[in-house]
């Protein structure tokens, strides 16, 4: 479900952004298809490698950047992700 918020809130922006900039749209257009497209990828490349029974939001792994465990991997750092981009 986060991947469709995800995804509809940053196409949604994208479409804002070309409105205010038109000169512009074709690149908002092109980010929003980049963006659409890594999150069908990465939903169908989990599915492939890891099984049903496996999420994106399984990255407890020491190869995995210490950035998503902490998006992830904790409730006070998600949260603190989610106050900072509040405070902008």
């Amino acid at each position: 479900m986060d991947i469709a918020t995800d995804t509809d809130g940053t196409a949604c922006l994208h479409v804002y952004l070309a409105v205010l900039a038109p000169n512009y749209a074709y690149i908002f257009q092109l980010l929003a298809a980049l963006d659409f497209g890594s999150h069908i990828t990465l939903m169908f490349a989990t599915l492939v490698v890891a099984g049903r029974d496996k999420s994106h939001k399984d990255v407890f792994s020491t190869s995995t950047s210490w950035t998503l465990r902490l998006h992830y991997g904790s409730n006070v750092g998600h949260s603190l992700e989610l106050l900072q981009c509040s405070i902008r």
